[in-house]
């Protein structure tokens, strides 16, 4: 079988600032989580979910794959940026969760935060304190933040009342407030060869601005491309029903103003989107067991890639 892939071998003969420039241009622009998603999706229903989210996080907590190609290419990554480890939080917002997540890569230049923890998963976790202030203390220091939809239930969190929350909403910077999550199942060669998860695909966690119809389409055509050739049947499968940002916009607008009141729906700078997570593992995919699931994972991993 013919190998399609190339190598450039005059990638070292290139002047250095040339070559520190392709580099930078393969840095992943990512979502970093600082806690874990509930790892059946947080469903409390009899179906199966469509995959184990946390296998997702600790795939996009490493460095970026181009920190193990060469020195030259693992100081560029380490330009902006480093590991962010857990306990860093400043007592004016402590949180602590036994799902926060110890130790991730984040670079703050191009990163945003994101919060996975709703008063839902106090039903199977535990958390103490204000988990809306902590991340609005961290988007502050990275490009923004953003949490799930379902964080604006009108009920308690932990000793958090809905209404105190407002003020940690209105302190989040460039604030996202995720709708829907889709997960992509695919292979990583699959995934880098659309650029949908970064050039290299090491950026697992994509959040599209429902106004953002192209891209948004983008993103919906390849995962349901991936779960139509599935591995297997489909063990659980998605909803890949679209909505317009009208009704988006009109979803959040109604629970904002459920939970705190019209004036909260009117001013408040939160922006739907949807989330896409690339995961390689083909949880919903009935590929006989995990060991080969981890195999096909694996198939195109990257860590093989040279420029000579």
């Amino acid at each position: 079988m013919e190998n399609d892939t190339q190598d450039f071998h005059c990638f070292s003969r290139l002047p250095a600032e040339l070559r520190l420039a392709i580099w930078r241009e393969c840095l992943p622009n990512r979502v970093v989580e600082i806690d874990y998603p509930w790892d059946d999706g947080g469903v409390f229903g009899l179906d199966p979910p469509a995959c184990k989210l946390q296998q997702t996080t600790n795939l996009n907590r490493r460095a970026p794959m181009i920190s193990r190609v060469c020195r030259e290419s693992r100081l560029v990554a380490f330009e902006s940026g480093h590991f962010r480890e857990d306990g860093s939080t400043p007592e004016e917002v402590p949180w602590n969760s036994d799902i926060r997540v110890d130790k991730t890569w984040i670079d703050p230049s191009r990163d945003t935060i994101h919060l996975n923890w709703t008063p839902a998963y106090s039903a199977g976790y535990w958390g103490d304190g204000s988990a809306l202030d902590h991340l609005a203390w961290s988007a502050a220091k990275a490009r923004g933040g953003s949490f799930m939809f379902d964080y604006l239930d009108n009920t308690c969190d932990g000793d958090v009342y809905i209404k105190e929350r407002i003020g940690a909403l209105r302190k989040l910077q460039h604030g996202v407030i995720v709708m829907r999550v889709i997960i992509v199942h695919t292979t990583l060669e699959n995934a880098a060869k659309t650029g949908l998860f970064g050039l290299l695909g090491d950026a697992y966690i994509q959040l599209v601005d429902i106004s953002d119809e192209t891209r948004l389409n983008a993103f919906f055509d390849f995962a349901e491309k991936c779960e139509s050739k599935p591995n297997g049947y489909i063990t659980g499968k998605q909803d890949f029903r679209r909505e317009t940002p009208e009704s988006a916009r009109k979803l959040l607008n109604d629970r904002l103003a459920y939970a705190f009141d019209a004036q909260a729906a009117r001013t408040l700078p939160l922006r739907p989107a949807i989330m896409f997570r690339f995961c390689p593992y083909w949880c919903n995919h009935s590929i006989g067991n995990f060991r080969r699931a981890k195999d096909v994972a694996n198939e195109g991993s990257g860590e093989s890639l040279h420029m000579r």
